[in-house]
């Protein structure tokens, strides 16, 4: 990609944004207001929303399941879980799923597996998945305008891409001049399927890869170190955040990261033939893991007890809790 071709994507995006400031300019002159929103319509909305589960122990940490409306990034290295947690919620989900697959990671071998397993009717599983195979990052785009509106499908209930990031990884996007257009289409494309999951009242679950973040401290744990590719603009969009990570065997580790609706909690499971399971407490590694789980609760505690602390007078605020730039 050229220096004149990446000012042209440049030049496209906030073309496309440019709209927005037209809308505003047009509707500050008619002096239009917002009226405020009776917190009872959200609570009854609330309680009539359907929740996309997993099945497993990770429904504990995303309040019961992802609400309708609502996302989740999950991100982490290869094998750490995030493409068979998609496949079992695709299997589960009630109603039709849009599923992307830039990573090629769907099988049908697999999904036939999980259902053969869970006792679920495999043609009636098979025949409500709405599937995307993009060859390319343009590809990927594109998708965005041939998505089904809520008119011309069934009941949507669940979005899934896995992943974001995988098709602008090529030579084109490399070096530091094409980052801000890279993170900015990977961005947009976010924004587009928040868009579209509303619009179906839909659940919206999009992974990333990650890469790895110099750290001066030899301590620091992998959530310190692995971080999504996107940049901040990417983990500022989601309502759950979720790090995968690998443990022994077939067992993974999941972290909520972030999330204006839950705790922050550590979570294992198992990748098996049902797709991801509990961990069974009969389960050699179970103790182990119950032990890590209460460990991981009480320095979250912790942590809220010192950051309540009023700050001494004249105490400095640590470089490390000061805000940084998005990428």
């Amino acid at each position: 990609m050229t220096g004149d071709e990446i000012m042209d994507v440049k030049e496209l995006l906030v073309k496309q944004k440019g709209a927005l400031f037209k809308e505003y300019l047009d509707r500050y002159k008619k002096k239009d207001a917002l009226n405020p929103i009776p917190l009872k319509e959200l609570e009854e909305s609330e309680q009539k929303e359907v929740k996309i589960k997993t099945g497993t122990v990770i429904d504990e940490i995303i309040s019961g399941g992802i609400p309708e409306g609502k996302s989740l990034l999950m991100y982490g290295a290869f094998r750490s879980g995030k493409t068979q947690t998609c496949l079992t919620m695709a299997v589960l989900c009630p109603n039709r799923v849009i599923y992307i697959d830039p990573e090629k990671s769907l099988r049908i071998e697999r999904l036939k597996q999980i259902c053969d397993t869970r006792g679920l009717n495999w043609e009636s599983i098979r025949d409500k998945i709405i599937y995307y195979r993009p060859k390319s990052w343009v590809e990927q785009m594109m998708i965005i305008q041939s998505l089904p509106a809520p008119s011309d499908t069934e009941k949507v209930d669940l979005i899934i891409c896995d992943s974001i990031s995988k098709l602008f990884r090529g030579i084109e996007f490399l070096g530091r001049e094409t980052v801000q257009v890279k993170n900015g289409l990977i961005r947009e494309f976010v924004l587009a399927l928040e868009r579209i999951a509303d619009l179906h009242q839909a659940a919206l679950v999009y992974t990333t890869q990650i890469y790895d973040k110099p750290v001066a401290t030899p301590y620091a744990s992998l959530s310190d170190i692995q971080m999504p590719i996107g940049g901040r603009s990417v983990e500022h969009q989601p309502d759950f955040i979720l790090f995968f990570r690998k443990a022994t065997g077939n067992v993974r580790v999941v972290e909520m990261m972030d999330s204006s609706y839950t705790a922050l909690a550590e979570r294992a499971f198992l990748i098996n033939e049902r797709g991801i399971d509990n961990v069974p407490d009969s389960a050699k590694v179970a103790k182990a893991l119950k032990e890590r789980e209460e460990k991981f609760a009480e320095k979250q505690a912790q942590e809220n007890i010192e950051g309540k602390k009023p700050k001494k007078e004249g105490e400095e605020i640590p470089e490390s809790e000061e805000s940084s730039e998005e990428s």
